[in-house]
């Protein structure tokens, strides 16, 4: 296809049919309404970030998760696998596990790993971190399936503020990943990744160390820079029109701009609820990983060479990137606040960055990109109910207060995020069937937890362990939903939906995710490659398409479990048939 006009400067190029570089970005949490509601203040800013992609690339207006637990591993997981949580394990940003300590049980994180020994930032020497892997990732990513599939040995990094993100888009075959752990103080990542474990011992330990003092050089010279208060960008003036009031009562103390941190050991979890946050991801790219061939005849160091992507003729590299700022933000002020406006609006001068970093160093063309998002947002519930919508909140207090009646003594194992785990027999042990045999069981007290749950306000529907087993569950999206994101092992005895525009958490300021409603599920989907038509598609897509397409421009297998469709509307089929390898 013909490209768009490129930013000044930037010869205009059609995208290579084998490119150096794959981009994957997912921005977290950015619902597909922002693109409608702030696209003509990006075009009266003249701006080239996602007007950019949208007019050089294919995008679907109606891209949706399948999966009803919309939470930030899920959909990382879905993204990279093109599966559905019931296949790549992923169920939540934690579980219960039934098995661990000895069968009391635990919450476990999705990333988590007791063996992971962490480096870089000063305090993960010295055991100061959380201990992360893709050990809890069944299947694999796209990432994965270039390295099978591609010549040349493709090489894989990924980026993010949060773990489980850097993590999961990355996969299980990665070179790299990096995140940063306020615990230890900066940017840090694990031993496991191939560009430091592979190889005789004595070049394992040489890549470390180089890559630890960069990490720490990184965070001692250019992390301060980014700790900064967060005003609203001056070409808003008074405000946003597209957003509510900066003073509105259910923002709280601490609601209008200004925002900063107050003391200096919260300027990393601050850093997260500023758009610095999204700046710093962009700058530890540029500053960290190569990209492009080596300019004017020099050399790299070892450590760099190893790292460096979109470098080496004839292969194509994938880099992953995920934004977590406009989470943290969201959550905080809501999704209708000026400070999401404000986030979005400086987010696509980040995308703007990204991408005439790659046109300057991969080169115009020689590189492609697919942007999504792992989910959207709720609305704040108590301005939603301030204009009028039936919404609320639940607590994980408010079930158990109302459930114990219902089942005596029997106590919860745990309540997260919508699954409740009652005390008992193992899942392998539980009844698939319910009758009046059975309600001694943990089967029989989840049949009457479901009822008593439908009974409470908020609550939409609630799906006992055996019904998902069994598939019985109403054949629309909130059924499917549920469906899709239920494990056997994984998730509870009992899964509850909460009703539009209720959410989960208690009083305090902010909003969440994690149902089975548009407003979480509906999410932008773009993809500027080779092969793909631009514009605007109104056909229905899930994000599980993503990677299927991407994995047949590529010419490679998909994922194992990936459960999408190629995204034809949008192929140039005679571009796509040319840059088929046996051709």
């Amino acid at each position: 296809p013909a490209a768009a006009p490129a930013p000044a400067g930037v010869p205009a190029r059609a995208p290579d049919a084998k490119p150096r570089l794959v981009v994957l970005v997912s921005v977290d949490q950015l619902r597909a309404d922002y693109l409608d509601r702030f696209g003509a203040r990006l075009a009266r800013y003249g701006t080239r970030g996602f007007r950019r992609l949208l007019a050089e690339g294919a995008s679907w207006a109606d891209a949706r998760y399948r999966h009803g637990g919309t939470f930030t591993g899920p959909g990382h997981a879905t993204i990279s696998t093109g599966a559905d949580p019931r296949v790549h394990g992923i169920v939540g940003n934690e579980w219960w596990d039934r098995q661990a300590k000895g069968g009391e049980g635990a919450k476990v994180y999705c990333v988590a790993d007791p063996a992971a020994v962490l480096f870089g930032a000063p305090g993960a020497a010295s055991g100061g971190g959380e201990k992360v892997s893709h050990r809890n990732l069944r299947v694999d990513t796209i990432g994965d399936a270039m390295k099978a599939g591609l010549v040349g040995a493709p090489r894989v990094i990924g980026i993010s503020l949060k773990d489980r993100s850097a993590i999961l888009l990355a996969g299980k075959r990665a070179d790299a990943s990096f995140w940063v752990d306020p615990m230890a103080g900066g940017f840090v990542t694990n031993t496991g990744y191939a560009a430091w474990s592979e190889g005789e011992p004595a070049q394992r330990e040489a890549m470390r160390s180089a890559v630890e003092g960069r990490l720490k050089a990184y965070g001692a010279q250019r992390l301060p820079s980014f700790f900064v208060p967060w005003t609203m960008d001056p070409r808003a003036g008074a405000g946003y029109e597209e957003a509510v009031p900066d003073d509105r009562p259910e923002e709280g103390k601490g609601g209008t701009f200004p925002h900063g941190a107050e003391r200096p050991q919260e300027r990393l979890l601050a850093l997260e609820a500023s758009p610095s946050g999204n700046d710093l991801v962009v700058d530890f790219l540029e500053a960290l990983i190569p990209l492009g061939p080596v300019r004017e005849g020099g050399a790299r160091a070892p450590d760099e060479e190893r790292l460096a992507l979109g470098a080496r003729d004839g292969v194509t590299d994938l880099l992953c990137l995920s934004f977590s700022s406009t989470d943290k933000i969201g959550h905080r002020y809501g999704a209708e606040s000026q400070e999401a406006a404000d986030a979005f609006e400086r987010l696509d001068a980040t995308i703007e960055r990204l991408l005439t970093l790659h046109d300057d160093r991969v080169g115009p063309g020689r590189w492609w990109l697919a942007l999504t998002a792992d989910h959207g947002v709720a609305p704040v519930p108590e301005f939603a109910a301030r204009v009028g919508l039936d919404a609320g909140r639940v607590t994980e207090k408010d079930l158990r207060a109302a459930l114990l009646p219902a089942l005596g003594e029997t106590p919860f194992a745990a309540v997260t995020e919508g699954n409740v785990y009652l005390q008992g027999v193992p899942p392998a042990e539980l009844p698939r069937e319910m009758n009046g045999d059975t309600l001694g069981t943990v089967a029989g007290h989840a049949a009457i937890l479901a009822e008593a749950l439908l009974r409470q306000p908020g609550v939409f529907r609630a799906y006992t362990r055996a019904q998902l087993l069994e598939g019985r569950v109403p054949d629309d999206a909130q059924g499917r939903g549920a469906l899709a994101s239920f494990d056997p092992v994984r998730s509870g005895d009992v899964i509850v939906q909460l009703r539009p525009f209720w959410a989960w958490g208690g009083p305090n300021p902010g909003t969440t995710h994690g149902q089975a409603f548009t407003y979480d599920q509906k999410v932008p989907l773009l993809l500027l490659a080779h092969g793909m038509k631009p514009g605007v598609r109104p056909e229905r897509a899930a994000v599980n398409d993503l990677v299927a397409t991407l994995a047949a421009l590529l010419h490679v297998l998909p994922p194992a479990g990936c459960d999408g469709r190629i995204l034809g509307e949008a192929l140039d089929l005679d571009a796509w048939r040319a840059s088929m390898p046996w051709k």
